[in-house]
């Protein structure tokens, strides 16, 4: 299950490393699985409009549960990891990728830098609006640090989480075990 898949990167990389599996993704905009569909034409993804908050599968159904980018845009941390670790079967796997503040002193400059005036200024290339993209940076600014959603991921239940960084630490990828 990928949770918040948006245009479907997450499953078209897994289906691309094994074509055998059966897979899921829900989205809480309808616009962005329509685009996923255009991308994803593969008769065992399922692609669903739904909340992160309150996810349409019963107890124990995936044997491994994905997001992207989600934890920074839910209401309720916590909650969204129950719903994850309730739709995860036991000695399941959970993987969330998110923003996360850097530590690092040194490469802050660096990075705000390329994300208070290199993204508005490409986004305003591309896209026309610069200023949408400020939410992007907002959002990375004042969320949890890598150790924090750590914390709530164990709060949950989850077991043997670990996390990297990316990106000059300003991406962390969790992992934990539903034991």
């Amino acid at each position: 299950l990928d949770v918040a898949t948006g245009t479907g990167d997450i499953i078209i990389e897994a289906v691309k490393k094994n074509k055998n599996i059966t897979a899921a993704g829900i989205d809480f905009s309808e616009s962005m699985l329509k685009a996923a569909r255009r991308r994803i034409n593969i008769k065992n993804v399922r692609l669903i409009n739904a909340d992160a908050l309150s996810i349409p599968f019963n107890d124990s159904s995936f044997d491994v549960v994905t997001s992207g980018f989600l934890m920074r845009n839910v209401q309720n941390i916590p909650e969204a990891f129950a719903e994850q670790y309730r739709v995860l079967r036991p000695g399941g796997i959970v993987i969330c990728m998110d923003t996360t503040p850097p530590e690092n002193k040194l490469s802050t400059p660096f990075v705000n830098l390329y994300f208070n005036i290199v993204i508005p200024f490409l986004a305003g290339i591309i896209s026309g609006n610069s200023s949408a993209y400020s939410y992007l940076v907002e959002s990375m600014r004042n969320f949890k640090s890598a150790d924090e959603l750590k914390k709530i991921m164990e709060k949950t239940g989850f077991t043997g989480i670990t996390y990297r960084k990316f990106m000059l630490g300003t991406i962390a990828v969790h992992s934990g075990k539903r034991p």
